[in-house]
């Protein structure tokens, strides 16, 4: 995951993992019945691959930001 910036593909390679974070989730959530101590476990992993997307999001909206504003400054500039 990078930082905050204002390079386009920046933003195009998080949004890949993020599509890659959420199909392997709703992979692992989806998956096969388990006993019940395997099935909380699971959901235990479920819900930190959740916090991880919840956080990945926020910096893709950064990014986002950022590249929409420089690209308003460069046309401001011009």
């Amino acid at each position: 995951m990078s930082g905050p910036s204002d390079d386009l593909n920046d933003l195009e390679g998080d949004i890949r993992h993020l599509s890659t974070l959420i199909e392997t989730t709703f992979d692992v959530a989806t998956g096969n019945p388990m006993p019940s101590g395997e099935a909380s476990e699971t959901m235990q992993k479920v819900l930190h691959l959740l916090w991880i997307a919840r956080d990945l999001t926020e910096r893709l909206s950064e990014t986002a930001s950022a590249c929409h504003n420089k690209v308003i400054g460069e046309r401001k500039a011009a």
